[in-house]
């Protein structure tokens, strides 16, 4: 790995993390300092991130955590909020695949939400 992609030496070879790497290398990182994926201890998420922000001359730094307890491949919900309402007030209609409602719950058993 380079100085750019702190990994955890137990991710490195990980089949995960290459198709990671693969579909973020399209992306410009020139104002990125780094990114870090760690090996975390929650039992409660699967997988954490902070982005901090460039401060006094520094880029953007991504620190990730992936839970050394969850079972992978993982099917995970996300909660996607639209952006932007409609002129008239109303909602955009959501994406093709997408399920509409107010939030989701990952629960710790691997059942679906």
């Amino acid at each position: 790995m380079s100085r750019f992609w702190r990994v955890d030496k137990a991710l490195e070879d990980s089949e995960g993390l290459r198709g990671v790497l693969e579909r973020l290398g399209a992306y410009d990182w020139s104002k990125a300092d780094w990114v870090s994926v760690r090996r975390g201890r929650s039992e409660n998420y699967s997988f954490r991130g902070v982005c901090k922000m460039p401060h006094n001359g520094c880029g953007f730094r991504l620190n990730c955590s992936v839970s050394r307890h969850a079972a992978y491949p993982i099917y995970q919900r996300m909660r996607m909020s639209p952006l932007y309402r409609n002129p008239d007030g109303t909602w955009p209609k959501a994406p093709e695949g997408y399920l509409v409602g107010d939030r989701y719950v990952a629960r710790g058993d691997g059942q679906n939400v």
